[in-house]
């Protein structure tokens, strides 16, 4: 677990890691040929999707991304130097991506960042520094005919949360929107308040917050564990959410994006059990790493965090990975939309490769909520009539019905997103079966019914709505 704030993130790891690789780009594309934004994409939808496009990601993303699905497109990123002059990212610009996402609807968002302490100290103290960094931002904005800015300034003294930086995105936000009214401004924030931060003002004095709900867990732990954890410990997602957010998620919940990993965390542990001692830390994979690897492995889900992880034997130690699939992350999408926010966010987009899972997993829940009675949805071999009657007292039915012999896991969770209780675990012949759901016990409001398929025609993933009425 995270002991401090003063850690590398995993946006500073691979952003110094890249860095020092020195990749090479092909030729820069012409600006001249960037269209605008052709309309809103956000607020027709009133939903918020928004991920990061780091620069070592921009080659391979270019054909695989769902511009359908996005609304918010952060590239990542422009270094700012300690005197506010900015470099932009590798490739740039990017130009057949930008005109992509403007043709959908999506923003394309410049990212601005910097994790030098002493730095950041001098864009908040400096006037001088300061609106050299502004000037840059919006000539920016201005050349490549970008929706926004977001500002990922990690390591802060002390002193400078708070008022200081509060005042720095105040200034800035109105000095972008004078001369660029139609332009966003957002800040990434950490998912816990070490000291000093003031995250109700530091909403207030921009668009929205992106809550980095990751690093939990790291290079820097003594422990395995989630980067993301749900539940569970001291620290984890509804901790942010219900804790250290509370003044926004009361006040104006529609300021806040809910940023979730697209990758995990592995090490070598000196034992297989959960929360091991580490031996040494390994990387961290993504998900389109670890949702091929763990074919190969048991599939172990930590009731306590609400997240899956694997391991397996290596030399006289273990290997444990954790990580987020389409379970878990519905768990933290659901809490997102149960408490209004204005939507949720990736680190970060094409970390997923070409598969598809995560894309769906966002789209079943906001794009194409399910309307739960009389559905009919198939995938692979796998058809799922949902559950019947809906709202229902005391008891209810989910029916399932597969074409192949099929392992198949049901879970009911909370609207807090806390198991309550496993319907089903086990292997089912092809065919029709109903699963009783009992809700005697059970407090009146709204569950969801997750349900995870593997057969030999692939996997299928499912989340449903149910309302209990007492």
């Amino acid at each position: 677990m995270l002991l401090s704030q003063q850690i590398e993130s995993v946006h500073e790891a691979e952003h110094n890691f890249y860095k020092n690789q020195k990749l090479e780009f092909r030729a820069s594309e012409d600006a001249s040929t960037i269209i605008p934004l052709q309309f809103d994409k956000s607020a027709q939808t009133g939903t918020t999707i928004f991920g990061y496009l780091p620069y070592w990601e921009y080659s391979a993303a270019t054909w695989v991304l769902r511009y359908d699905i996005l609304t918010h497109l952060a590239a990542f990123s422009w270094d700012a130097d300690s005197l506010g002059n900015l470099s932009s990212p590798g490739g740039w610009p990017w130009t057949n991506i930008i005109n992509n996402c403007h043709n959908y609807g999506v923003k394309v968002i410049l990212t601005v960042v910097n994790f030098n302490s002493s730095h950041i100290t001098g864009f908040l103290t400096d006037s001088t520094k300061k609106q050299r960094l502004f000037n840059n931002i919006l000539s920016q904005l201005n050349t490549y005919q970008l929706d926004g800015v977001n500002i990922d300034f990690e390591n802060l003294n002390t002193a400078d949360r708070g008022t200081r930086i509060n005042n720095f995105m105040a200034e800035l936000t109105a000095f972008i929107k004078a001369g660029r009214p139609s332009s966003e401004v957002s800040f990434a924030a950490p998912a816990v308040n070490w000291a000093g931060w003031n995250f109700a003002g530091l909403a207030n004095s921009c668009d929205y917050l992106f809550i980095m709900g990751y690093d939990f867990y790291g290079s820097w732990s003594t422990n395995t564990g989630p980067n993301a954890p749900f539940s569970g410990g001291f620290y984890n997602i509804l901790n942010t959410v219900n804790s250290q957010y509370s003044a926004v998620v009361n006040s104006a919940p529609e300021k806040l994006i809910l940023g979730v990993p697209y990758f995990g965390a592995e090490w070598i542990a000196n034992t297989q059990n959960e929360g091991s001692t580490i031996s040494s830390f390994v990387k961290y994979p993504r998900f389109k790493e670890t949702a091929v690897e763990i074919n190969n492995h048991t599939r172990l889900w930590s009731t306590n965090y609400s997240v899956p992880w694997y391991r397996y034997p290596s030399n006289d130690k273990w290997r444990q990975i954790w990580y987020d699939d389409s379970e878990s992350l519905a768990l933290k999408f659901n809490l997102a939309k149960s408490k209004n926010f204005k939507g949720i966010g990736m680190w970060a987009l094409n970390y997923d490769g070409t598969r598809t899972e995560l894309w769906q997993t966002i789209e079943d829940i906001f794009i194409n909520p399910s309307s739960i009675h009389g559905e009919k949805s198939e995938l692979n071999s796998f058809i799922l009539s949902s559950v019947f009657p809906n709202p229902f007292n005391p008891i209810t039915k989910l029916r399932v019905e597969t074409k192949h012999h099929s392992d198949i896991v049901i879970n009911l969770y909370n609207s807090g997103g806390m198991l309550v209780k496993q319907v089903f675990s086990g292997s089912l012949s092809p065919g029709v079966v109903d699963f009783e759901i009992e809700g005697s016990n059970l407090s009146s409001g709204v569950y969801f019914a997750v349900i995870r398929a593997v057969s030999i025609s692939g996997s299928y993933f499912k989340t449903l709505k149910l309302t209990l009425i007492k």
